[in-house]
C-alpha cells in the first residue's frame, strides 16, 4: 500500500531524493521516470499537468502500476493488491478485501477509459483500505 501511496505522492511532487528512499520507494520511482519517459513528459512538466487537472498524470500513475503487476488491461491484480498492503500492515486479512474489491470495481465498471478507471480504483481502494487499516 505504501508504494501505491508513494506513486501519487510521486506524480504530485516528484522532488524526493533518492538517498532518502527505500528499495520499493526506488523501484517505483525508477517505474515513474520509465512511465514519464513513455509519455513524453519529464518531472518538471508534472506542477503544469497537476494545475490545469491533466488526465496524463492518471496514465502515468496507471503505467506505473502496471510495471509493478498491480494492473493489468485496467483491472487491479487482487493478489497483488494483498500482498502490498499486508506488507504494510500485517493485521490485514486477504478476507477483509473481498468486500472492498467488489465496491471499488463496482464504481469503476462502467468507466471504459483505462487511465481514469485506474483512478478511480485507487481513489476508492486508498479510502477502503484505509478504513481497513484503521479498525485493526
Amino acid at each position: 500500500m505504501k508504494n501505491i501511496i508513494f506513486i501519487i505522492s510521486l506524480t504530485l511532487a516528484a522532488h524526493a531524493a533518492d538517498h532518502s528512499l527505500d528499495k520499493d520507494e526506488l523501484e517505483v520511482k525508477e517505474y515513474f521516470e520509465q512511465c514519464l519517459s513513455e509519455h513524453g513528459l519529464k518531472e518538471s512538466d508534472l506542477e503544469e499537468l497537476k494545475n490545469k487537472g491533466d488526465p496524463k498524470l492518471l496514465c502515468i500513475a496507471a503505467c506505473v502500476f502496471e510495471k509493478q503487476g498491480l494492473l493489468k488491461n485496467g483491472e487491479f491484480n487482487k493478489i497483488e493488491i494483498i500482498k502490498a498492503a499486508q506488507e504494510e500492515d500485517p493485521k490485514l486479512k486477504a478476507d477483509d478485501f473481498d468486500e472492498t474489491f467488489k465496491k471499488c470495481e463496482g464504481k469503476a465498471k462502467s468507466i471504459d477509459d483505462p487511465c481514469l478507471k485506474s483512478n478511480t480504483l485507487t481513489m476508492c481502494f486508498l479510502d477502503e483500505i484505509g478504513q481497513l487499516a484503521d479498525n485493526h
